[in-house]
């Protein structure tokens, strides 16, 4: 609310629903990278970067093999914000609709993916961000792919 974002209880949609969190139950999940919300910066290589823990719930409800991710800058807010963990599903599966993380001409970003007539528009939540649009050439000669799929942000990684 000090920072002018409205208050806590407006801030953004989900993107999953949230399972219920059993107090104290908890399991490490491995960080790999911080990634741009936004074009023209290259996040970290996907590897290992520590444990971080998140409710089990995540994992009964998502299942085995997810990944977490660090959001930097702000076209995805006021979803993601600037330092918010994200709990990702590693993988090229999405919906129209859905948040992924990409890599487009060597950057790696989060978006806002969308199916359109002659390929892809990757929208950003944050108004002031321009619609990047990838061409069904740019996907086929590998220019584009998706990593994965954020299934929800769960605050600041401390």
């Amino acid at each position: 609310e000090l920072m002018g974002r409205g208050s806590l209880e407006d801030m953004g949609r989900q993107l999953e629903e949230i399972p219920e969190i059993v107090p104290d139950d908890e399991v490490m999940l491995p960080l790999v990278a911080s990634l741009r919300c936004g074009p023209g910066y290259s996040g970290e290589p996907f590897s290992f970067i520590k444990p971080v823990p998140v409710p089990r719930t995540y994992v009964r409800k998502w299942g085995e093999g997810l990944q977490c991710l660090i959001a930097v800058g702000e076209s995805m807010s006021p979803n993601i914000i600037p330092g918010d963990l994200l709990v990702c599903r590693p993988g090229e599966a999405w919906e129209s609709g859905n948040v992924v993380s990409v890599n487009y001409d060597d950057t790696d970003m989060i978006k806002r993916i969308y199916a359109t007539k002659d390929g892809i528009d990757l929208k950003s939540d944050n108004p002031a961000f321009e619609t990047i649009h990838v061409t069904e050439d740019e996907i086929r000669t590998g220019r584009f792919h998706v990593l994965g799929r954020v299934l929800l942000p769960i605050g600041p990684e401390l």
